[in-house]
């Protein structure tokens, strides 16, 4: 077999076995780590964890920064296995360290919520600083795919919201949780199942903290469209009962 054939049994063949001989022949004949990652996935979805994890840590013997975050989900979650903050921890670390940002903002949950390690609010908030600054200038030229700026974004709202690590400040958790926002809806092109949960996250926090600000509070928000696209636009309405943000993007008009 060759490279080609190999792509070809993996690209067209119907039927997983087919496709398997493919991927086999690029992770044994080529130590491909894409290969790895892609069957890793295939198990991984099929709640086959016994050899997701397999191919995960071929992956990570090989120095693929995914195949360390992925193992760190599994014992993180306790997918398929019992739950280990230790290896999590292990794991994401390794992924860190290849600035696998899937890794950096799991490291920063795990001080946050003290899993494994000292509680560290502070702490689990400036290793994810880096990622909120690199993540922005994609942010402002436009992209989304594989940019951090949004969770990073969702997790100081949080903080806002919660007063943790940050002086509790409910205006600026409603402005970090409509920035989020904004992103996740362009990152459903990408990643649809867990970009909607973090979408459904940030609006029901958003519904809640609306309801806790008056009318002055929210109209300052006004003076942060510069940071979306011009096709983006916020705005408010004032009824008798309620405060409703009208959030219109790309001829998209979702109610909050």
């Amino acid at each position: 077999m060759t490279h080609e054939e190999a792509n070809n049994l993996i690209n067209n063949s119907k039927e997983f076995n087919e496709q398997l001989k493919g991927y086999l022949y690029l992770i044994e004949k080529e130590h491909n780590t894409n290969a790895m990652m892609s069957l890793g996935n295939i198990y991984y979805n099929n709640k086959n964890i016994e050899y997701a994890l397999t191919y995960y840590k071929k992956a990570a013997n090989f120095g693929n920064p995914m195949g360390y975050t992925m193992l760190g989900f599994i014992y993180y979650y306790g997918r398929g296995v019992e739950k280990d903050y230790s290896e999590a921890f292990k794991y994401f670390t390794k992924g860190a360290l290849n600035h696998e940002y899937h890794s950096i903002l799991k490291l920063s949950d795990m001080y946050k919520n003290g899993y494994y390690l000292r509680q560290d609010y502070s702490y689990a908030l400036n290793i994810i600083e880096p990622l909120y600054n690199e993540g922005l200038k994609k942010y402002l030229s436009n992209e989304y795919k594989d940019n951090p700026f949004f969770d990073v974004c969702m997790r100081y709202a949080d903080s806002y919201k919660d007063g943790l690590g940050f002086k509790k400040d409910l205006s600026e958790a409603l402005n970090y949780y409509t920035l989020a926002y904004n992103g996740f809806i362009h990152q459903m092109d990408y990643d649809k199942y867990d970009t909607y949960n973090k979408l459904k996250y940030c609006l029901n926090n958003m519904t809640i903290l609306k309801k806790e600000l008056n009318k002055e509070e929210v109209n300052k928000y006004d003076l942060f469209d510069f940071v979306f696209d011009k096709t983006f636009k916020f705005d408010f309405v004032q009824n008798e009962s309620s405060l409703v943000l009208n959030f219109n993007f790309k001829s998209k008009e979702i109610l909050v």
